[in-house]
């Protein structure tokens, strides 16, 4: 998923600290690649666009030797059907209509309420909430969940407000953007205006704190105590899995924005993640999984990426929205 330049950069970057002209300084570069999951994201670019972001299409990519693995590690050993299936799904190889859709295992679709399939067991507490996550292709559908998920958890929800102003050239064009407008957007990779938390509450990183103690972004957190000013939170995978850790408000900026001014908010840089895209649970594994798709899959490998989240196919839920089943690159045919 990252972009050819960034592994240029980084070439360039060794060479420059070893002062070589070798290949990446002289030092030894290992990158753990699949190229059937979500390709670089490329706003408005055409698929040779995208194609030509590819770590494949740089001119680093014929120096690199290619080892191939054999074993789907994630998957247990009797389930080899499922890895076998989820290869031919990111190889294109699965039979297609003549509209090119794709069918499904019928044992994969939920038909009731998704939410109540994949978090039931965790809102009762029988099993940690970050076991489970439900995936969209967009970041719209994603909040809706999350909001939807933490009305569901027990406790007092508590919500912190952010601070909103506008760099512009000129004070004057700053009068023209009023705040409930700011208060309004929620760029990519920015926290909500509002954001809702309680506790127990799954939530995720959005910037890089500490990298030295795992605060990364992307970091998985639950919520333990709420301030007014901060949060006290746990962090739950990695090295650091269980260290309390204190998450102040913060300037944020987004860094990839189609507005006509710089947005700074002041603001926790959290995010609750019941749900997230499927481009961000890229790598993560899950014990129980959830697909929600309001559209369509609009990108290569997001339907792959979003399999390959679990162990069994047992373990992965569907829920296509009413008037999208035609839609959502499967056949069925029941108007859910």
């Amino acid at each position: 998923m990252a972009h050819a330049y960034s592994v240029q950069a980084v070439d360039r970057l060794l060479r420059d600290l070893t002062r070589t002209n070798a290949l990446f300084g002289g030092k030894v570069v290992v990158l753990g690649v699949d190229f059937r999951q979500t390709l670089p994201v490329v706003r408005r670019a055409t698929r040779g666009g995208i194609v030509g972001a590819c770590l494949k299409s740089s001119t680093l990519w014929p120096h690199f030797q290619v080892l191939q693995l054999v074993q789907n590690m994630r998957a247990g050993a009797e389930e080899q059907a499922f890895a076998a299936w989820l290869l031919e799904l990111g190889n294109g190889q699965l039979p297609q209509s003549e509209d090119g859709l794709i069918q499904l295992p019928m044992g994969c679709l939920e038909q009731g309420n998704l939410i109540n399939a994949v978090f039931e067991r965790a809102l009762r507490g029988e099993e940690p909430l970050n076991d489970c996550a439900i995936l969209s292709p967009k970041n719209a559908d994603s909040l809706v969940v999350n909001e939807a998920i933490l009305a569901l958890l027990p406790g007092a929800t508590k919500t912190y407000t952010s601070v909103n102003s506008v760099i512009c050239d000129s004070e004057e064009e700053q009068n023209n953007y009023p705040l409930e407008f700011l208060h309004s957007l929620t760029p990519t990779g920015m926290p909500p205006h509002s954001l809702n938390l309680k506790i127990r509450a799954v939530v995720m990183l959005l910037r890089n704190l500490d990298t030295r103690q795992g605060l990364c972004n992307g970091t998985r957190l639950c919520v333990q105590s709420m301030q007014d000013h901060v949060v006290e939170a746990e962090v739950l995978l990695g090295k650091y899995a269980g260290r309390r850790v204190l998450i102040p408000k913060i300037a944020l900026t987004p860094s990839d924005t189609d507005l006509p001014f710089m947005l700074r908010r002041r603001q926790l840089p959290l995010r609750t993640s019941f749900a997230m895209t499927i481009n961000k649970a890229q790598g993560q594994t899950f014990e129980r999984v959830g697909v929600y798709l309001a559209e369509p899959v609009f990108t290569h490998g997001q339907l792959y990426v979003a399999f390959s989240r679990v162990r069994s196919l047992d373990q992965i839920k569907v829920k296509l929205q009413a008037g999208a089943t035609r839609t959502a690159n499967v056949v069925y045919s029941e108007v859910l």
